[in-house]
């Protein structure tokens, strides 16, 4: 499933967004996913299917047209480095009071990105094998949880993971915390 460079995807609170094995959302254009506390938007994979790919927001996407409200992001499992719930590829959508929960890994920042997250939760990954980890980002990317909570299973990383980027002139390593864990370390 995608949006085209073109498009301009609405959904309304409380839907649930379902996809089946191999398939991922990828966004290269505008998304407003805007749910309410009582009726949050659930990205999820079909009850009978073990994983979905997760979601990709793309440096063609609409930085200030990509919004997420009380989303909840889950069962992105699909064993694989490439695929966390949501990936943010050279971009900077918000998010609002969203979840991440029982996934493989919840969140990749890659590129000159500056993605806003607002009271969100980042659960613990549901990998308990291999080099368990929960959000990645590169050098490149400026990304601020302090006002976001991230929880860890028994096998995971304590750390926020470093992917593999050529860093550009103003790329740095800053202090980044989240509201229950105070100067993360780096992986």
């Amino acid at each position: 499933m995608q949006v085209t460079e073109t498009g301009n995807l609405f959904i309304s609170p409380g839907v649930n967004v379902k996809f089946g094995v191999n398939r991922d959302f990828t966004v290269r254009g505008k998304i407003k996913a805007l749910g309410t506390i009582d009726h949050p938007i659930i990205f999820d994979k079909y009850p009978t299917d073990s994983y979905w790919r997760g979601m990709n927001i793309t440096d063609n996407s609409v930085d200030t047209a990509c919004i997420f409200t009380y989303c909840t992001f889950k069962n992105a499992t699909n064993n694989s480095d490439a695929y966390p719930a949501m990936e943010i590829i050279a971009a900077s959508p918000s998010f609002e009071n969203c979840k991440f929960t029982d996934n493989y890994r919840n969140l990749f920042v890659t590129g000159i990105s500056q993605p806003t997250f607002t009271n969100c939760t980042f659960g613990p990954s549901t990998l308990l094998s291999a080099e368990a980890y929960n959000v990645a980002i590169d050098m490149n990317a400026n990304v601020d949880f302090s006002t976001d909570s991230i929880k860890f299973n028994p096998n995971e990383i304590r750390a926020v993971r470093i992917l593999p980027s050529t860093v550009t002139s103003n790329a740095q390593l800053k202090k980044i915390s989240f509201k229950n864990l105070e100067n993360i370390t780096y992986c």
